[in-house]
């Protein structure tokens, strides 16, 4: 396991077995609730949802700190929402891959600048940068339809190739 340094915070040591010892599995000096994100190099993190006024902050690797008020800190956590009471949801950690996705388009980008809506598509042939649901960015020549990408993983117990797939959620015309 390869050692990281968020902010002066280093990784707990190993144990003999290569496991981490904190059984939370949080960087050692790292506040409560607060959970990192990678998105390239940087290291990102937000924090935990505020159950009474529906706050959460997300911070940049420059320090720079970004309030989510209501519905948009909501929308951030680990589960859909739609059966789930209030409860349940305000109780959940930030969904990685959509807190990536809201990093991606909202603050390091105008989320003006992104479609969400797939109905609406781009000409045939333009350069479009496409937004998957687990986070990733892909530049594409539109081809006509948005169309999911496959992932091989393959399962320890045999070496039939597991599909895994990366549905569009976005684009912008580069």
């Amino acid at each position: 396991m390869s050692r990281e340094v968020y902010k002066n915070i280093t990784l707990p040591p190993n144990n003999w077995r290569g496991k981490i010892r904190n059984k939370r599995r949080v960087v050692r000096g790292l506040p409560k609730g607060l959970s990192i994100v990678h998105i390239g190099d940087k290291i990102w993190s937000i924090g935990k949802l505020n159950t009474k006024t529906n706050h959460r902050v997300i911070y940049s690797p420059d320090g720079k700190e970004y309030h989510l008020y209501g519905n948009d800190a909501i929308k951030l956590s680990a589960i859909s929402f739609d059966w789930y009471d209030e409860s349940v949801i305000n109780s959940l950690r930030a969904n990685h891959s959509q807190v990536k996705i809201y990093i991606l388009t909202s603050i390091l980008d105008s989320v003006d600048n992104w479609c969400f809506d797939l109905s609406n598509k781009p000409k045939i042939g333009d350069t479009v940068k496409v937004i998957y649901d687990n986070g990733t960015v892909k530049n594409i020549v539109f081809s006509g339809e948005f169309e999911k990408i496959k992932k091989h993983k393959y399962s320890d117990s045999s070496f039939d190739a597991d599909h895994q797939y990366m549905f569009p959620v976005g684009y912008r015309i580069k």
